[in-house]
């Protein structure tokens, strides 16, 4: 499945609707970008970090260096 969005002139991408459902993504929730080797990005929200993680141990890596830094 593939949705194409235009950002805005300020940043601003909308997720789509479906996806938000999928993902149970309501307002005012936050979601993680997550940057593999590849240059690709995860979208994910931060709850689910530890799913992700199991699925990719590299992840681990970004969450810790994230921990550091807050």
């Amino acid at each position: 499945m593939l949705h194409v969005r235009a950002v805005s002139g300020n940043g601003v991408v909308t997720i789509p609707k479906e996806i938000r459902d999928e993902m149970n993504i309501k307002s005012g929730d936050q979601v993680a970008f997550i940057k593999l080797d590849t240059g690709q990005y995860i979208l994910t929200k931060p709850d689910s970090l530890k799913s992700t993680i199991m699925v990719d141990p590299k992840l681990e890596y970004l969450m810790n260096e994230k921990k550091k830094e807050n």
